[in-house]
């Protein structure tokens, strides 16, 4: 049966069932909604000493699931280990250094991440988590257990339930809304338009993307809300049916949002005559329903997607700060191999050093600009004032603010679909 989410995101969307830090070791907390440039007061400091500050560092353990899937991403420890080490030789963050908690996440496993969280927020309370978090397993961390998060994937609701410090640099609820931006200042998204979605981004369509198509003058005259909770067969047919209605409509355009769409459209297309420009506002999975050599790519003839930097042959010609960083983790005894040219089974070490070098110069900035009186007042307000930063593996710079630019506005690209070679490619 087919699954309308990435391979990688169905193994590493675990539940989250999360033990709750105890009342009498919450601190205090004074809550004040901000603009840049007024002070956050919040005097926690968990993980903090005048020597040292803790930081978790959650990551996918593809190890444990043996040969169950033929996922590679290098050694995460041995990046972030050779990043941190780098910046506590050169002398820290205002003379503290940076003391690393590792916690190794298993995908197969449903109480993984809930361990890894009660390990880095209770056994050895940290004062920052980064690292990947999928789905919702980051609320674990800024929520259920007020532990600061640099990094997950931000949406309204998770970020209005934060009770903690949270950045992040991944793509966000908010990303999207950027992408329909993108796609309307291309010329893409006009005139009569059909938008298919999932039941988890219809909230942010009524709330945000809709007033967006309707200022644009964007006649959407059909939508489709896919029930998540149906099994792939029932997703099937409800997307043919969504598909035959906007064929009935009329839509020359049909929009996509988010990464649960791919799927609906692969299948929803597949044995039609109707053939609308397809437009989607995330590459991450219809890149691989593209790249599936037992789907027709052709349904995806002249679609376009908005999505992050890349191919990931990219990050090895931008120079600058992703340089020296990828050579800093070389230094350190990893090979990083030019992602095209990894044989099958061979470390993608590019993964896993990008995620240190990009969360470890993010996490630096912002505590080095929170000062020596460092706890989660400093740490908010200095991101809340940050503005520009360069990261790398981009070449545009990333902008935070307050929510919703606590997610660094990350720069997104418009992508086109090659056919013959079954994947998005920049457009030109």
């Amino acid at each position: 049966m087919r699954k309308y989410i990435a391979l990688t995101a169905v193994l590493l969307l675990v539940g989250v069932g999360c033990k709750s830090t105890s009342s009498d070791d919450a601190g205090t907390k004074t809550t004040t909604t901000v603009k840049a440039g007024e002070v956050v007061e919040d005097d926690r400091a968990p993980g903090v000493t005048d020597d040292a500050i803790k930081v978790g560092i959650a990551y996918p353990d593809f190890e444990a699931l043996g040969d169950a899937v033929n996922i590679n991403h290098g050694d995460y420890e041995a990046a972030y280990t050779a990043v941190i080490d780098d910046i506590n030789e050169k002398g820290g963050v205002h003379g503290r250094e940076l003391e690393a908690v590792f916690g190794p996440v298993d995908p197969s496993s449903a109480t993984s991440t809930d361990d890894v969280c009660t390990k880095l927020t209770q056994d050895d309370p940290v004062f920052v988590a980064i690292g990947l978090f999928f789905g919702e397993s980051v609320m674990c961390f800024v929520n259920v257990n007020e532990t600061a998060v640099v990094g997950g994937e931000m949406t309204d609701e998770r970020v209005a339930q934060a009770r903690a410090p949270w950045f992040a640099y991944d793509v966000s609820s908010d990303s999207q809304v950027d992408a329909v931006n993108k796609l309307i200042d291309a010329d893409d998204l006009k005139g009569k338009v059909a938008v298919i979605m999932t039941d988890q981004d219809q909230a942010l369509y009524e709330s945000r993307i809709k007033p967006v198509l309707d200022d644009a003058d964007v006649e959407v005259v059909e939508t489709s809300i896919l029930n998540t909770a149906l099994d792939p067969e029932q997703l099937t047919g409800e997307s043919r049916t969504a598909f035959q209605r906007f064929e009935a409509a009329d839509a020359p355009t049909v929009l996509a949002l988010g990464q649960g769409t791919a799927g609906a459209v692969s299948d929803g297309l597949s044995d039609s005559n109707y053939n609308p420009q397809l437009l989607f506002t995330s590459t991450n999975s219809v890149n691989a329903y593209a790249k599936d050599e037992t789907r027709d790519a052709s349904v995806f003839e002249g679609a376009v997607g908005v999505g992050v930097f890349g191919p990931p042959d990219e990050y090895l010609t931008l120079g600058g700060i992703t340089e020296e960083c990828l050579d800093v983790v070389r230094d350190a005894g990893v090979t990083i191999t030019k992602p095209s040219e990894v044989a099958e089974g061979d470390p993608n070490s590019i993964v896993s050093a990008l995620a240190a070098c990009q969360q470890l110069e993010l996490l630096t900035a912002l505590l080095d600009d929170a000062g020596e009186d460092l706890n989660y007042g400093t740490f908010t307000t200095a991101g809340y004032d940050l503005g520009e930063i360069e990261l790398p593996g981009e070449p545009e710079p990333f902008f935070f603010g307050p929510p919703p630019h606590s997610d660094g506005d990350r720069p997104l690209y418009r992508y086109e679909c090659s056919v013959d070679d079954r994947q998005f490619e920049p457009a030109s």
